[in-house]
């Protein structure tokens, strides 16, 4: 199984990057979304043979309420057929990765096996990125992307591995200086594209690993911990990337964050007089548009209705302003108004959840779960600043972490409950933290009868 993974992640490391090269663009999500497919096979034929479906009732409510309201605006919008296909392509193509864990228990050996190719996935980055950068013309940071296509696309990517590497140093499953050398290896492309929002999502990099962290106990020490950490890597990675920049900047990132005329010209430039639309600018064209009734408030124009397409047969009421979608956060409110909205927000808060509960353990999952949460916040914070159609590498594989670990928290929860009710467990399922002791713990002592010849009233 996982070695069909690994065949998935390398179509979507390099499938759009190779395709693009070669002219073929327009088939960089085409292969993804089949191989999805294949996927959607396995987990029908997995779900049949063992009958597995490990997967917490507030994910089922949460589909059945995001699927209600797409329903519900695309009835009262009167959506075509063409946008809507379109809309619950783009919305629900990741399902069949998420629900791959739900039906297929991934051991941890297979799991130390992915987590591998992915840390490779992020340090090949680094010589695409220097190669990029010596040989396209430095107008700007946007064309130094690694194998990514968009650079704040490779520069989340790269912070969400560095906060699961940072959470296996915590862990003290990596000795310090390779993490120290690796952590050079994945954060330094960071500094090659310009993407101020990596200064955003690094703060959470730093501070949920060490939220999560069961054996770090004062909260207070945790946070005084992470942002002193993040201040000096702030400090070392806007200086670097001052420098590698060079003299094109009229000024450097800790100025940019410090200047709000800079900041308005930047989410605002129709206001400052530019000739082009920032995100704010996008955001309040969403707003408005939506705002024209109560039921497009609520429930949007309908899904698929905005989709960029240039084909006729898919294309919606409002096509116009596909282009200017911009942020998941515009989508979300463009299709689906502010019921889908918040719900979109839901699947990151969620997986936050079970992150915590998991991270709880002393297992290869809860290395994991431990840098997952600050994955999780970085997603959530990303709603704003990307789009997930644009970053579909990052996409698939965080909805699939998204179903190990609520996976995960479903089989400690059963097992939890079969212990405290006393009723047998399934062959092979035992619960780690009560009945297997921890990895260079002592085995808990048992009370043993004393059994010699006088207690058993055997006498010579």
């Amino acid at each position: 199984m996982v070695r069909f993974l690994v065949l998935f992640l390398i179509l979507l490391f390099y499938g759009d990057h190779f395709l693009n090269e070669y002219g073929y663009g327009q088939f960089g999500r085409l292969f993804p979304e089949a191989f999805a497919g294949l996927v959607m096979v396995v987990v029908i034929v997995q779900m049949a043979i063992h009958r597995r479906f490990d997967l917490p009732a507030k994910y089922m409510l949460w589909f059945m309420l995001f699927i209600g309201v797409i329903i519900a605006g695309s009835v009262a919008n009167q959506t075509n057929t063409g946008a809507m296909v379109m809309g619950l392509r783009e919305n629900f193509k990741y399902a069949p990765l998420f629900l791959l864990p739900i039906v297929y228990q991934f051991k941890p050996e297979q799991m130390r096996v992915l987590m591998y190719w992915i840390l490779f996935f992020a340090l090949i980055q680094l010589p695409f990125m220097i190669y990029q950068r010596i040989t396209e013309p430095l107008l700007t940071g946007d064309v130094i992307v690694g194998t990514l296509l968009f650079a704040n696309n490779v520069s989340a990517f790269l912070i969400c591995v560095w906060a699961v590497l940072f959470a296996f140093y915590i862990r003290k499953r990596i000795p310090l200086i390779p993490f120290g050398i690796l952590s050079v290896l994945v954060l330094l492309p960071t500094t090659l594209n310009e993407t101020k929002g990596s200064l955003v999502l690094l703060p959470f990099a730093f501070v949920m690993p060490l939220l999560l962290a069961p054996q770090i106990k004062h909260l207070w020490f945790k946070l005084s911990l992470g942002g002193v950490a993040f201040v000096g890597v702030a400090v070392a990675y806007s200086t670097i990337g001052d420098m590698l920049l060079g003299p094109r900047l009229e000024q450097s990132m800790l100025e940019f964050f410090t200047n709000p005329a800079a900041l308005r010209a930047y989410f605002m430039p129709s206001e400052m007089g530019g000739s082009w639309m920032g995100r704010l600018d996008k955001l309040f064209l969403a707003w408005e548009q939506i705002t024209q009734s109560t039921v497009t408030t609520l429930l949007g124009v309908g899904l698929g209705n905005v989709n960029d397409t240039s084909s006729s047969h898919f294309q919606g009421e409002f096509t116009e302003y596909g282009h200017l979608l911009g942020t998941s956060l515009i989508q979300f409110l463009w299709e689906n108004g502010i019921l889908g909205l918040i719900l979109a927000f839901m699947p990151p808060i969620m997986s936050f959840m079970d992150a915590r509960r998991v991270a709880r353990e002393d297992s290869f999952a809860a290395t994991i779960a431990n840098g997952w949460g600050a994955v999780c916040a970085i997603m959530f914070v990303s709603v704003f600043y990307i789009r997930a159609p644009d970053v579909q590498a990052v996409s698939y594989m965080f909805w699939f972490f998204c179903g190990y670990l609520a996976a995960e928290k479903f089989r400690l929860s059963r097992a939890a409950y079969t212990v405290d009710s006393g009723e047998t467990l399934p062959a092979g399922q035992v619960r780690p933290s009560l009945l297997t002791p921890a990895p260079g713990a002592l085995a808990p002592k048992l009370a043993v009868p004393n059994l010699t010849r006088q207690h058993r009233g055997i006498t010579r």
